[in-house]
């Protein structure tokens, strides 16, 4: 007869043997990182080539495959230490960062929290929530701006100026923050850095926000402008008082492209491209004149379209001037279109319908001004001369309006 103690022994054993084969396997824990930027923790109930399931507090989630860039797979342990320290509050986020928005705009401040959609961070004007969607990237930094908001010149070796303001600095390098963007310069090419009156600050000034406050005024402030140093795009009209005595009074019109070559402490040297059409009237008492009234009727037009390769000079009268004044000399080619038709009433067979298309060489002279008017735009006034090869000169008076358009 079998010892009734070792029986019960052996049927625990088997007990905790078949509690151990029908208990569920403990849960995955796992961080799913899907390619438009979000991610998404929690347990993960089923996976295939196709889809991945995962529960958490908003409850079952089903997302494809081939939204997923890559999955995490997490220690339980550390998942719980994790949430003990984050209710604890004994390593909440603090870092320096900058936070670019995919509207252009930057915010700098401290990273307080980030969740699936939004980031919470401690900004110079008061707490500050930021939608995920609006985020284009977190950089982090390691310290402080070295001199905050403070507006200098930066004066290279080669003799260029640069003006903004300083973002970081180190024994090695500076970085300007600059109309162009920003700008890391080695200290061996920096001659001088002159600190301005005015200090510019790092942003226009806002209202302060909680942290709820919608982002509706940042995401509303338009895109950097556009640089007019370095290139710009320029449309002008003007009067011209006549072309030789043949020709009276008329109008030009043109575009102009100017690409900057090199800037100096007061001028800069730029390379320019121009086209420009001028219409003159025909003087009909140049005609008539030895002719008996009536006896006689003239009419007819000259156009001169030209091309202008030159090199302009910009002079500044100071540092950072609201207007430049320009000298513009340039070589250039005309394609010269006259027409002239003489009518005599009582002999028809003197009448003459006479036209010309010639080619000719050139060069002109241009001197004039332009203003300011934002970071956008600028107006500007010129007398331009132009000389023609065995054809009349002919002098014009223009108005210039410059932008960039691309």
């Amino acid at each position: 007869m079998n010892d009734p103690t070792s029986f019960l022994r052996q049927s625990v054993c088997l007990f905790a043997v078949l509690l151990f084969l029908v208990a569920p396997a403990p849960a995955k824990e796992v961080k799913v990182l899907l390619f438009n930027g979000k991610t998404v923790q929690g347990e993960l109930l089923e996976e295939d080539q196709d889809h991945v399931m995962l529960l958490n507090e908003l409850g079952q989630i089903r997302m494809r495959r081939a939204a997923i860039e890559s999955i995490l797979y997490l220690d339980a342990k550390a998942i719980t230490q994790a949430a003990v320290s984050d209710s604890n509050g004994a390593e909440p986020l603090d870092d320096l960062v900058v936070v670019h928005l995919t509207n252009g705009e930057t915010v700098t401040g401290r990273l307080v929290s980030k969740s699936l959609d939004s980031i919470v961070m401690r900004s110079e004007w008061g707490p500050l929530t930021v939608a995920k969607k609006q985020v284009k990237l977190i950089e982090y930094i390691n310290s402080e701006f070295a001199e905050r908001g403070e507006t200098v010149m930066a004066r290279l070796t080669n003799g260029q100026t640069l003006q903004g303001y300083i973002f970081h600095e180190d024994k090695n390098s500076l970085t300007l923050i600059t109309d162009i963007g920003r700008l890391t310069l080695e200290k061996k090419l920096l001659r001088s850095l002159e600190y301005q009156v005015a200090p510019r600050p790092l942003r226009s000034t806002a209202p302060r926000r909680d942290a709820t406050a919608p982002l509706t005024a940042m995401a509303a402030k338009p895109a950097p402008a556009t640089d007019l140093v370095k290139r710009q795009d320029s449309f002008f009209a003007g009067y011209t008082p006549h072309l030789g005595e043949s020709f009276s009074g008329g109008v030009v019109v043109g575009y102009s492209n100017r690409y900057l070559l090199r800037r100096f402490e007061s001028f800069s040297l730029n390379a320019n491209a121009q086209l420009s059409t001028a219409i003159f009237s025909l003087n009909k008492s140049y005609y008539e004149a030895n002719e008996l009234p009536g006896s006689m009727t003239a009419k007819g037009a000259a156009v001169v379209t030209s091309l202008l390769i030159g090199a302009p000079l910009h002079f500044f009268p100071s540092e950072n001037p609201p207007y430049e004044f320009i000298i513009r000399p340039g070589f250039e080619t005309h394609l010269v279109h006259k027409s002239l038709q003489r009518s005599y009433p009582s002999f028809p067979s003197l009448n003459r319908d006479e036209r010309t298309t010639d080619f000719r060489y050139g060069f002109c002279t241009e001197v004039g001004a332009e203003w300011k008017l934002n970071q956008n735009w600028r107006l500007g006034f010129s007398f331009a001369m132009h000389f023609i090869d065995k054809e009349d000169d002919y002098n014009s008076f223009n108005i210039i309006l410059g932008t960039r358009l691309y």
